[in-house]
């Protein structure tokens, strides 16, 4: 069994994979999909509790960071992660807030620090 890429995310729509559809969402919204895609070939009603409390979460709180801005909420989140991780989330925010062509470079900044990460746990 692969387990970064199991057959409750492929084989439930032949020719579809899940990440197919939540790739080009949001988190939450992704979220919602993900656990109504698998709960009747993984996890059953836990996954269906999971998607309505993603889907509560979406009509409850609108997302903003605050009143000390974007920037200033990246810098707290990141003060709380080892250097690593702070890097790879700093080049995903980065890349977040400019997804147009030419700005991969931050997915590959994450990539890399991603891959030191888990170079370092084995």
């Amino acid at each position: 069994m692969d387990s970064t890429n199991p057959s409750h995310y492929k084989d439930v729509v032949p020719g579809i994979e899940c990440i197919e559809l939540t790739e080009s969402m949001d988190f939450v919204m992704g979220n919602v999909v993900k656990y109504l895609w698998r709960w009747e070939h993984k996890n059953g009603k836990e996954d269906l509790e999971k998607a309505l409390w993603y889907v509560n979460r979406a009509i409850a709180k609108p997302h903003n960071f605050g009143d000390r801005g974007f920037d200033q909420d990246i810098k707290y989140i990141l003060s709380h992660f080892d250097l690593m991780t702070s890097r790879a989330l700093d080049a995903i925010f980065r890349w977040v807030e400019r997804p147009w062509h030419g700005n991969e470079k931050f997915l590959h900044d994450a990539k890399e620090c991603i891959e030191t990460l888990i170079k370092e746990i084995k």
